[in-house]
């Protein structure tokens, strides 16, 4: 569990490097976790923070000092809804993260779709969705060949 966590968050480092402007200033790249933290099923989703926060410290202690980048995890309570996570979706783009990571189904599907609309709308200010343990096969399926398209336009954006 913590080592795909590590990749994930070692990727959104690397993109952060190839989209960032060089500055010699430390960049704090901020990732939006959005899970339900409160209620009965809060549990493995605190869990599944401390496992982000912990991964990000790793991540952080390796490649802070050659990319002066450095992750910043950032919780948001979805109360395990759907229509709350849409919310926060719009909360967090308003603080300008650019780097969202969710699970649940339902959930993911909502906050792909989300993200697709924002990314086309708003290309100068995109966002990336990090679905990092989604169970719907037929959702996980299409939101993947979303994402592949999503960061091989990204990739020819920055490159």
């Amino acid at each position: 569990m913590r080592s795909t966590v590590l990749r994930i968050l070692a990727s959104v480092l690397a993109f952060a490097t190839l989209a960032a402007s060089p500055s010699g200033a430390e960049e704090v790249v901020k990732v939006a976790y959005i899970a339900p933290l409160s209620g009965p099923n809060a549990l493995p989703f605190e869990e599944w923070l401390r496992i982000f926060r912990a991964a990000a410290e790793v991540a952080n202690a390796r490649e802070t000092p050659k990319s002066g980048k450095r992750i910043e995890i950032v919780p948001f309570d979805n109360k395990g809804t759907v229509q709350d996570s849409l919310l926060l979706f719009q909360r967090v783009i308003d603080e300008d993260i650019t780097y969202i990571a969710a699970t649940i189904s339902s959930v993911a599907n909502a906050l792909t779709d989300a993200m697709l609309k924002h990314n086309t709308r708003n290309p100068n200010k995109r966002v990336l969705f990090l679905d990092f343990d989604a169970r719907d096969p037929s959702g996980v399926n299409q939101a993947s060949r979303n994402h592949a398209a999503a960061l091989e336009r990204l990739r020819e954006e920055v490159v």
